[in-house]
């Protein structure tokens, strides 16, 4: 297989699954869903109630919030579940020598 026929084999693969995420994302958060009721929610001891942090950050959602040092999602997906758990003010979900995703502040005096 030539250089050139393994490039055009890779976007024949590529191409597809890239257009195809594109229209995933349309498709969740379409204009008219923030039109919707949002559902009643009902935060679990330990969780703070936050308007917009829905999936289409049109409704609200319960987060908990992380100290530092606690592990945090590394990646927010967009079209993906919103993430449930970040990290307090000040701090920012970073990965430590471990290779683990950590909640670490950012501030100058650690």
């Amino acid at each position: 297989m030539t250089t050139n026929s393994s490039i055009f084999a890779m976007y024949q693969i590529l191409f597809p699954f890239l257009t195809a995420i594109a229209a995933a994302n349309a498709i969740v958060c379409t204009p008219e869903i923030c039109e919707k009721p949002c559902p009643e929610v009902k935060c679990k001891e330990g969780e703070t109630y936050e308007e917009n942090a829905s999936l289409c950050e049109c409704c609200p959602a319960c987060i908990k919030y992380l100290d530092k040092g606690e592990k945090c999602p590394s990646l927010h997906i967009r079209g993906g579940p919103p993430p449930t758990t970040k990290c307090r003010e000040g701090l920012s979900c970073l990965e430590n020598e471990k290779g683990e995703y950590v909640c670490t502040c950012t501030c100058e005096n650690q």
